[in-house]
């Protein structure tokens, strides 16, 4: 590994971390705080349309740290 590379070694398992800890986190705080809180205090018509306005943007930021997640495990699966 050249020099240049250790150096950005760190900030690639931070990043990495990172992307995990947020895909994670979001599971569990919708999970366990959003979706009950809503169920509990909006009629139903209205908890299915804020669902629907967030579950979108939920997708797309589990999907994009899986992605994260994904390219930093091959790296360290492949030299």
């Amino acid at each position: 590994m050249t020099a240049g590379l250790r150096g950005i070694v760190p900030f690639v398992k931070w990043f990495y971390l990172l992307a995990l800890s947020v895909w994670i986190g979001s599971i569990v705080f919708f999970s366990a705080v959003v979706a009950p809180t809503v169920f509990k205090t909006l009629d139903s018509d209205a908890a299915a349309k804020l669902q629907r306005a967030i579950f979108p943007r939920y997708y797309m930021l589990g999907l994009l740290c899986a992605m994260i997640g994904i390219v930093r495990l091959r790296r360290l699966l492949v030299p």
